[in-house]
């Protein structure tokens, strides 16, 4: 299964120097552009109340993130016999606080948000083909697991090279989906549950054809 561990290694690669690279280069109002454009696609194809859903999930989504992220106010200081000292540490604190604010204001920090953004909504509207990919996750996993007992009852040798490449397709297509997450670019919601279809259908090639060595 070497041939597995690369094409996760390198898709892992891909999906790290992605995250760090785009924020560099695409500007925020950039993500703000293709969420809204997407939702319009998602309108006529999901139906609008459907969409509606995954836009308000996406909202609690970013709500709850955002809460977790805030910073906790630092406790009050009861007054102190030194007032001097009590004015330096004030003045160190505001000072820290001005120099953050100015970390996190900038271009890079503000289009690294509009990216967690673009992905919070990509995988709200995820959640809404969570049923289909289910059933379809049973009805392939079924199908891989009779035929490979077919194939034992006929005494059909079983594919150790087909059962490392229908591995590394499934993998391959997870990890391409995963940097799709975060690219800027427009896609049709189709494509994420096409690839994650196609993902599960080589995994059950996987199961039909794996070989245990003893």
């Amino acid at each position: 299964m070497n041939i597995v561990r690369a094409v996760l290694i390198a898709g892992l690669v891909a999906l790290v120097i992605a995250v760090l690279a785009i924020p560099a280069m695409v500007p925020p109002a950039r993500f703000l552009q293709v969420v809204k454009a997407e939702h319009q696609i998602n309108r006529s194809f999901i139906t609008q109340q459907a969409s509606d859903r995954v836009m308000l999930r996406m909202l609690d989504m970013q709500d709850a993130a955002s809460e977790k992220a805030t910073p906790i106010a630092p406790p009050v200081r009861p007054a102190a016999a030194n007032a001097s000292s009590v004015h330096i540490d004030t003045a160190v604190v505001g000072r820290l606080g001005q120099v953050g604010d100015q970390l996190l204001r900038n271009d890079y920090m503000r289009s690294l948000d509009g990216m967690l953004l673009l992905v919070i909504y990509r995988l709200s509207l995820a959640l809404e083909f969570v049923p289909v990919v289910f059933v379809f996750m049973l009805v392939v996993f079924v199908d891989g697991s009779v035929l490979r007992m077919v194939r034992t009852r006929q005494f059909v040798a079983h594919s150790s090279e087909a059962a490392g490449i229908s591995a590394a397709g499934g993998v391959a297509l997870g990890c391409g989906a995963a940097v799709m997450l975060v690219m800027p670019v427009e896609v049709h919601p189709m494509v994420f549950l096409a690839s994650s279809l196609l993902s599960l259908f080589a995994f059950s090639r996987f199961v039909a054809n794996y070989h245990v060595i003893k």
